[in-house]
């Protein structure tokens, strides 16, 4: 990695910067009991493996039992209240050095990030965690309504960059990668499992030697 010359590092969010599951599963479970659905509980458990998919995926794992079009809605719906629940909120929930690291190499690459977010999760992430001022562009599923592997070609196009790398923490972001035509980095400390990867990390902080 280190004979590797980027010009551009690309980060996913949820399991590579922060872990907010918690919150995810309590803003959607309020939700649809708001709504009526109170046999609906988003537990850690059954969020965690949707993460990284799009909003219509996710309600596919995790409300089969309900009509496609009345799920679909309702799993925008929950998306909407995640972004104003985690908007509220105060906790530092992101992962143990990664303020530093994104600080360190923003003075040598140019950080961008990009999501299967609801529209301005992005924005609430990075003012939560004080690193606005360390990304030079960023783009979301929610703002576009783009795969990711389509917004990272976006990003990749509109900051005219030649050789970035995508790093992320599911199989579903490095389809995404590939199908971008982008180098990619897994953050096994995340969230998903990757039967093979030529690039790994462990902890964010080793983005620094690399």
């Amino acid at each position: 990695m280190k004979d590797k010359k980027f010009d551009g590092i690309i980060f996913d969010v949820d399991g590579t910067l922060w872990d907010v599951r918690d919150e995810i599963a309590m803003a959607s479970s309020k939700e649809a009991h708001r709504q009526g659905y109170t046999d609906i509980e988003f537990t850690l458990e059954k969020v965690t493996p949707v993460f990284g998919m799009t909003l219509n995926e996710a309600a596919d794992v995790l409300m089969p039992h309900i009509p496609p079009e009345i799920r679909y809605r309702l799993m925008e719906d929950c998306g909407s209240h995640q972004v104003e629940y985690v908007a509220e909120q105060t906790d530092d929930k992101a992962f143990e050095g990664m303020r530093g690291t994104l600080e360190t190499l923003s003075k040598k690459y140019p950080l961008f990030i990009v999501s299967n977010c609801a529209a301005g999760y992005i924005d609430i992430f990075m003012r939560r965690c004080g690193v606005s001022e360390f990304i030079t562009d960023w783009e979301e599923l929610g703002r576009t309504g783009a795969s990711k592997g389509e917004n990272i070609k976006d990003v990749v196009h509109r900051n005219h960059l030649t050789s970035p790398v995508y790093i992320g923490d599911t199989a579903g972001d490095q389809k995404a990668a590939t199908e971008a035509g982008v180098d990619f980095i897994f953050a096994k400390y995340g969230f998903g499992t990757i039967d093979d990867c030529k690039y790994t990390i462990s902890d964010i902080r080793e983005l620094q030697n690399l």
